[in-house]
């Protein structure tokens, strides 16, 4: 980060309506896609040409809620959602019904160009086998062939890297959490075509749940997904899946999304280093980060009011997320997009002085600086490799305790935020004595209360007192 950095900023806020799709042309035209709320909602669109400083809204005239969105221009944008495929050729003027399919739930959608477009999803009455599905049309949606069904998951993903080329993912992991108990099971596919979808070659493996993906170019893959622990669930864990030579190798790298998470909201990577994740845990909070060393390592950018459905880039300094209400997820509203032109990143903080500059563990310390922000879930005091309670946070002053477990000696504190980690300042943890037992005889001891207990040291210098 550097000074005049913004970060993430809401740019976008409606609560009579929810959002849940994105889609970037460039960095000055993006859409968005969702529902209204209240008792007749109906499908929404908003696209803006000009960075999102205006939107213009139009509705595609379906009544259920669209989820997702891939616009090939600023004029060209396909939808999708519950039981169909809509277009507009004209800006949002007017739509047309590509897909009209009561039952069938798309879930994403991918376009190459105003005639070619993929899309994913699963059947919802389909009931704990899913089917899912993958349908793709080259003549403008006015047919679409059936390419894969009764696939036993949700798919949840495609990116189209091209006519022919195309991934798909999806999965669905239950740990079990029920009444009555039912065990633990997860399922997933990743899967990708070279021939337009002709075959589909399978990649997952077993034990995985795949929730989201970005292709970026035909060699860099990155996936987003879990692994499942089945013998304990709550040991299951959010992952990375990297590829840098389209499909052949891959490299798994861990999230900061807690235990497990029902999905990933959102993933876009703008090239082979760098991407921006959203997501909206069952446990934690709506935090979106953003990787620049190809998957490996993740920075908590911001946190967010609502939950994030969607996060869709232009470039690596240019990025929009959305989300809705995160209690009612779907159903009431609280629309949000959220945009950053400077990469995400807030100032860089700083910490100029420790007061006291050393201590005991338990001791309350305040740093002095600036650039700490607003104190988000993510952010953080760290005694070397450990958390300090933090008793107060503002822009230029944080108050927190040295925390236990601390070995005696020196070591460095930093303080980490939506900006970075900060310089790191030196503080001495001093070893604190302590000295037990009784006055006199156990069984007397009480007997002997209001005694004063002093040790001196050598010098006769009071260390310590106390009354028994």
């Amino acid at each position: 980060g550097a000074e005049g950095l913004q970060g993430w900023q809401i740019q976008y806020h409606d609560d009579a309506v929810s959002i849940f799709g994105l889609s970037a042309v460039d960095p000055e035209t993006v859409w968005a896609v969702g529902r209204t709320a209240g008792d007749s909602p109906q499908s929404l669109a908003l696209r803006s040409t000009d960075g999102g400083e205006s939107w213009e809204i139009s509705y595609p005239g379906v009544p259920t809620l669209l989820t997702c969105a891939s616009a090939s221009s600023d004029e060209v944008c396909w939808a999708g959602g519950y039981g169909c495929i809509v277009k507009t050729e004209d800006g949002g003027d007017t739509w047309e019904m590509r897909i009209a399919a009561d039952g069938y739930y798309v879930t994403d959608i991918s376009a190459v160009d105003a005639r070619t477009c993929w899309a994913v999803g699963y059947l919802t009455a389909s009931g704990p086998d899913f089917n899912g599905f993958i349908v793709k049309t080259e003549d403008g949606g006015d047919t679409w062939e059936v390419q894969a069904s009764g696939i036993p998951c949700p798919l949840t993903g495609v990116c189209a890297v091209d006519g022919l080329n195309c991934w798909v993912c999806g999965g669905f992991f239950s740990p079990g959490l029920t009444w009555p108990p039912v065990p633990p099971a997860v399922a997933g596919r990743l899967m990708r075509t070279a021939d337009g979808g002709s075959s589909w070659r399978e990649l997952g493996e077993e034990g995985h749940a795949y929730y989201r993906l970005s292709v970026p170019d035909p060699g860099n893959v990155w996936v987003a997904g879990l692994r499942a622990d089945l013998s304990n669930p709550w040991d299951s864990r959010t992952e990375i899946y990297r590829s840098r030579d389209g499909g052949s190798s891959w490299d798994a790298y861990p999230t900061a999304f807690g235990p497990w998470t029902y999905n990933s909201g959102g993933l876009c990577a703008v090239d082979g280093d760098t991407a921006w994740l959203a997501a909206h845990p069952y446990y934690g909070s709506n935090v979106i980060s953003r990787s620049d060393d190809g998957g490996a390592t993740w920075t908590a950018q911001a946190e967010g009011p609502v939950a994030f459905t969607d996060i869709a880039a232009a470039d690596s300094m240019t990025a929009w997320a959305c989300g809705s209400d995160p209690t009612n997820l779907g159903m009431y509203g609280r629309g949000h997009i959220l945009h950053t032109s400077d990469g995400g990143w807030k100032p860089s903080p700083r910490i100029e002085a420790l007061s006291p500059s050393s201590g005991m563990a338990g001791d309350d310390v305040t740093l002095s600086g600036n650039g700490f922000g607003e104190r988000e879930s993510f952010c953080k005091v760290r005694f070397g490799n450990l958390d300090a309670p933090v008793i107060s946070w503002s822009d230029d002053a944080i108050a927190c305790r040295v925390p236990d477990g601390v070995s005696p000696g020196p070591l460095e504190v930093t303080v980490i935020t939506g900006g970075g980690a900060s310089n790191s300042a030196p503080f001495t943890v001093e070893e604190r004595t302590v000295i037990m037992g009784f006055v006199g005889y156990a069984a007397h001891a009480s007997y002997l209360e209001g005694i004063r207990v002093a040790v001196h040291d050598l010098d006769g210098d009071l260390l310590a007192a106390a009354l028994t």
